[in-house]
């Protein structure tokens, strides 16, 4: 109808390199009405070119990271490390698409490792490792500007002082759109670098009652910053109490919550322990969970 904004579009992929606007035209023909019956046909009147305005088709931005941040769970010498890594893209990716992680200084061997994604299944929950490379494939596509995140664990290097390489990450439109690609850029953070020690976030001790000559509940809350494995000792010194007392009974874990036990180290469920006396004052424990770790 006269006067009505008619509006249409459709997908195109823009050229590899940027070039100068082109010139854009419209042309076309305006049909002729409907006659009436055994009235003579009529001409449809053509439409001149016309210069559309607007710019497309430029290329003039290169595909980007618009975040790149990378971070880790603990920098103590030798630990299972958690690398967290965040990115988005000013273009959309495909499935199949390709991101590629470099300069990861980690002991680790090549094999593939698990991811835990932000987006459920957009990794399909693993990566391949090895040459200080995490290389990882999209079964999902991603959409432009969208903040995808992913962790994976790696061993810490032992290092006297920080040793953290810098970290690139890449990215490909994979098999089907290799066209599409992401420069590698340098990551926002340092990961990696070890040179920490294992010590302890948080370390409490309670007792339940201070009267003289009554069984007295000692209570440990401890945390450490890194996990700890199966044979792992953990030595508490300084209780002094009597030596002939034979009814030491010692309880690794505590309810803490009104639940099962699980406060012990920050939180872990199904713990075991084994608790052996080293002298009147020296109490080792060895823990595990169900995982072998706290």
């Amino acid at each position: 109808a006269r006067d009505q904004v008619v509006t249409f579009e459709f997908t195109i992929t823009n050229p590899v390199a940027a070039q100068a606007r082109a010139a854009v035209f419209m042309t076309g023909t305006v049909r002729a009405p409907p006659r009436p019956a055994g009235a003579p046909s009529a001409q449809g009147l053509a439409i001149a070119g016309i210069d559309v305005a607007g710019e497309v088709l430029t290329a003039s931005l290169s595909p980007a990271f618009l975040t790149r941040i990378v971070s880790e769970s603990t920098n103590v010498n030798g630990a299972i490390n958690t690398v967290t890594v965040s990115l988005a893209m000013n273009i959309p990716l495909p499935v199949g698409a390709e991101i590629t992680v470099t300069g990861l200084n980690s002991v680790s061997e090549p094999a593939r490792i698990s991811v835990r994604e932000g987006d459920p299944g957009m990794f399909g929950g693993s990566a391949m490792w090895g040459s200080r490379t995490l290389r990882l494939v999209s079964a999902q596509a991603i959409a432009e500007r969208h903040m995808v995140s992913f962790s994976f664990q790696l061993q810490n290097r032992v290092c006297a002082q920080p040793c953290g390489t810098p970290v690139f990450v890449n990215a490909t439109g994979g098999e089907s759109a290799r066209v599409l690609q992401l420069a590698s850029t340098e990551l926002f953070g340092t990961v990696l670098g070890a040179s920490g020690h294992v010590s302890w976030f948080s370390k409490v001790v309670h007792e339940s009652t201070r009267t003289r000559e009554s069984r007295n509940n000692i209570t440990f809350a401890l945390q450490p910053n890194a996990p700890m494995y199966e044979g792992s000792v953990v030595v508490i010194e300084g209780l002094v109490y009597d030596p002939a007392d034979d009814r030491v009974d010692i309880q690794p874990c505590y309810n803490c919550e009104g639940r099962p036990p699980k406060c012990f180290a920050g939180g872990v469920q199904n713990l075991a322990a084994t608790v052996f006396q080293l002298d009147s004052c020296h109490i080792g424990v060895y823990v595990t969970d169900e995982n072998g770790m706290i």
